[in-house]
């Protein structure tokens, strides 16, 4: 991420209890972006939650107004990582755009 992004995250990996999340997916990681451009890439990214590939699931969400919270749900650790690549990648690009923008202006 970008020097203006402070990026955290709280470990994520193998879900040792399958009830807490669902029958269905056993891996989890989550990460908080704080930024200030929080509430635009939280709008730039929140329609591909609607993307499901089957194998994962990812839901968005604001915690304050300098920070989005990402978490990751997946059936292994393979659909984790590949899910994780496409979701931080996506926050990347937002936030390039946005610091551009502030750039031109």
């Amino acid at each position: 991420m970008k020097p203006g992004v402070k990026l955290k995250h709280d470990g994520g990996g193998m879900i040792m209890d399958r009830d807490t999340i669902s029958d269905t997916y056993c891996c989890e990681s989550r990460f908080w972006f704080e930024t200030p451009y929080a509430s635009l890439i939280y709008a730039s990214v929140l329609s591909e939650e609607d993307v499901t590939g089957g194998r994962s699931h990812a839901a968005c969400q604001m915690c304050g107004p300098t920070t989005v919270e990402l978490l990751v749900h997946a059936v292994d650790v393979r659909a984790l990582r590949a899910a994780l690549n496409t979701w931080l990648r996506l926050f990347s690009v937002a936030t390039e755009m946005c610091e551009l923008s502030e750039v031109q202006r």
